[in-house]
């Protein structure tokens, strides 16, 4: 049930920020209206996939003139992609841990942070956008424009999935006025599902994300939510673990560029 209801979610979450998507029997495939890096195109390829089912799914990809990232369960999923990295041109990306957590039992933590006040966000997405720029960075090298403008592509991708009465909620939490960290929450009948969970790296350490995460928790919970789920990076899992997450799954990642 646990599995089940975390594809859902994942499926509700990536149909609502794609312009287009394709399936086959294990596979999702989403196309991101992010042009700038091939990230957001995802394709998930579940435990049960054939190799002529992903190659559809990659020629698919090359009929749009995108690139790819392959996101495989691991198992019969992530062997059938190690075994054809090759031939298929496959290069291997970090991977991550899909988690749940049960809203009946969950209880929150004692938030550290003091002096904050806690925003849902409506479009445009300015202020939840603006801790995203810099969450990934190094702290050191200033923003280029190229780095803006993913950011800014992919607050457009939201916005334009809220016009389209997508059950996306988005939370930003303010120091003096100023957003330090954001989140981004499904919310359905299936569950709550977390996402574009960023830190301002300046910010970073200081449990800003984890009582931002916690007002959500306590949102979807009082909005009737049981289940929560969230794909964590290997950096990430610490901090869902200690909020009472458990890992579901592994996921492996490729990255597959598009060729003539």
């Amino acid at each position: 049930m646990n599995y089940t209801t975390f594809k859902q979610l994942e499926k509700i979450f990536w149909n609502a920020l794609s312009i287009k998507s394709y399936h086959e029997p294990h596979i999702q495939a989403y196309l991101s209206s992010v042009t700038a890096v091939a990230g957001f195109n995802l394709l998930y390829v579940e435990n049960g996939a054939s190799l002529s089912a992903l190659e559809n799914a990659l020629n698919w990809y090359r009929s749009q003139k995108r690139d790819a990232t392959i996101v495989c369960e691991k198992g019969a999923a992530s062997k059938l992609l190690n075994d054809h990295q090759e031939s298929l041109q496959l290069s291997p990306e970090d991977p991550t841990t899909a988690m749940m957590l049960d809203l009946t039992t969950w209880q929150p933590l004692t938030n550290r942070v003091n002096d904050f006040l806690i925003n849902e966000i409506k479009a445009p997405l300015d202020d939840w956008a603006k801790p995203l720029s810099t969450a990934f960075s190094d702290g050191e090298t200033a923003l280029t424009d190229f780095d803006l403008e993913i950011t800014a592509q992919y607050q457009k991708a939201h916005e334009e999935a809220l016009t389209n009465h997508a059950p996306i909620h988005h939370f930003v939490i303010r120091v003096a006025g100023i957003p330090v960290c954001n989140l981004s929450l499904t919310l359905t009948k299936e569950g709550a599902r977390f996402d574009d969970i960023g830190t301002d790296i300046h910010e970073q350490g200081k449990g800003y994300a984890t009582t931002l995460i916690q007002h959500a928790l306590l949102f979807a919970k009082e909005k009737g939510a049981t289940i929560a789920a969230l794909e964590s990076s290997t950096a990430g899992l610490s901090i869902y673990q200690k909020l009472g997450f458990k890992a579901l799954f592994e996921y492996e990642a490729f990255a597959w560029e598009y060729h003539d």
